[in-house]
């Protein structure tokens, strides 16, 4: 009885030892870690969520009894935490470990539930993407990723996506459609051409993303035909506009590199085929691609593998090509809050890389570029875009002297005006379909050009 008295005894001693060095051990790696969290230089800028991170707040005892201080404090420590990119990749890879890919290694990212399967039998969840009659989940109020909490993830440029689909080493995100929003999009393009009346000539380019030439016919259920929508878009537009049918060009060239696999921007190439669109409609001859200088910025991953963190997205990354049309021509930026103090700059970002290499497009998106050419047409135009229109822009570098180009999410003064003072020959807006379903964006064309 006392030998067994004395192994239990034992047993628990070992068990508290156990129990004793297990807490020494967590604690001591916690209270590493935290003084790391401290002391370690702190990023400012993460380049997979490609967004500033949270800064230490200002302390002062009013914010902290108002708790205000130490919601900001959670929110930069969360931000700073070390090698914090690292654990959501191992939280990516987790969850796709979690996930089931059918015989096509596909996969469905749900804005909301995350990760899904997609068997390869099927032709896509019940639900399928929202019909076009029907109105969106929640419209997007502004180009932040979410305008409250219970508001989906959203597509960078402020749309909101119906999810995201993998396919091998290429991603898309799935189109919904809003043709009540198509109406008011079109409506209010023809609005400002009918009050230019005549001052100059309106064309309105709408791009189809990736997604609409690449998913999979068996797969097609899931996403609606942005051919048909921007169609039905076209049919609403009044005789003062006039519509360039960038799809079909696209369409010739899908074998070539025209969209990002990790991204959801086109490539340099995909925009110049909507740009010999453009230039057919509006009768002029498209600069040749013979004899341009490319140059290449390379590795690239995009707002695709942001979101999923799908490893084949990241394994497989891509480049950013551009050309160099015009050696001479020279650029000024005007900066966000910066109206009065542009910026003398060439029409390339060549600074860029990394997650931020499209960036090397006229310097991403700002309220006002200008592009000064050696074309020597004696012609003016007006680029007004959001961010698909970055790689549209200097391409028009070979038929205009002038290019000025007006990123409407950010610019703030009339665009009416604009082209009255500075003897603007042609107009030209271009947003890919997801940007011209979306009210936030129709509703900000409407407030630049046709406030009084």
């Amino acid at each position: 009885m006392n030998s067994e008295k004395q192994e239990s005894a034992a047993g628990r001693s070992r068990q508290e030892k156990r129990y004793i060095a297990g807490t020494v051990f967590i604690t001591a790696v916690l209270a590493v870690t935290g003084i790391l969290s401290f002391v370690l230089p702190k990023a400012t800028f993460s380049e997979y969520e490609k967004r500033e991170l949270a800064p230490m707040p200002h302390f002062s005892f009013e914010e902290l009894f108002r708790g205000t201080y130490l919601l900001e404090f959670e929110e930069h420590y969360a931000d700073t935490f070390p090698a914090r990119d690292s654990f959501i990749q191992l939280a990516a890879a987790i969850n796709k470990a979690k996930g089931i890919t059918g015989e096509d290694e596909v996969r469905f990212y749900d804005p909301i539930a995350g990760q899904g399967e997609l068997p390869a039998s099927s032709s896509g969840p019940e639900s399928g993407p929202q019909p076009e009659s029907q109105a969106p989940s929640s419209d997007a109020g502004s180009e932040s990723e979410s305008e409250s909490s219970s508001a989906p993830p959203e597509v960078p440029d402020g749309y909101v996506t119906q999810g995201c689909f993998i396919m091998g080493d290429r991603g898309c995100y799935l189109f919904g459609g809003y043709r009540p929003v198509g109406e008011l999009y079109a409506g209010y393009l023809t609005a400002f051409a009918d009050r230019l009346d005549g001052a100059a000539r309106v064309y309105n380019i709408i791009v189809p993303t990736s997604g609409d030439y690449y998913i999979p016919e068996k797969y097609r259920s899931l996403t609606a035909s942005q051919k048909d929508n921007i169609a039905y878009t076209y049919s609403c537009l009044g005789p003062s506009v006039t519509p360039v049918d960038a799809w079909s060009e696209i369409g010739k060239h899908t074998d070539e590199y025209i969209y990002f696999r990790t991204d959801h921007h086109w490539t340099t190439l995909g925009a110049y085929y909507a740009y010999t669109a453009f230039c057919e409609t509006a009768g002029l001859t498209p600069i040749r691609l013979d004899g341009l200088e490319k140059r290449t910025i390379s590795p690239f991953v995009g707002t695709i593998y942001n979101e999923t963190r799908d490893s084949r997205l990241s394994e497989n990354p891509d480049y950013v090509d551009y050309y160099i049309i015009d050696p001479t021509a020279t650029a000024r930026l005007t900066l966000k809050n910066q109206p009065n103090a542009p910026l003398d700059v060439s029409p390339y970002c060549e600074s860029s890389s990394g997650g931020n290499s499209y960036g090397v497009f006229i310097w991403a998106d700002n309220p006002l570029f200008e592009i000064k050419t050696s074309a020597g047409t004696g012609r003016t135009c007006l680029l007004l875009k959001e961010s698909y229109g970055n790689a549209f822009a200097p391409w028009l570098m070979a038929n205009y002297d002038t290019v000025y180009v007006i990123d409407y999410r950010h610019y703030e003064k009339s665009v009416y005006s604009f082209v009255l003072e500075n003897g603007v020959d042609d107009v030209i807006f271009i947003n890919n379909a997801f940007a011209s379903n979306t009210a936030y964006h129709a509703d900000r064309i409407n407030y630049l050009c046709n406030q009084l």
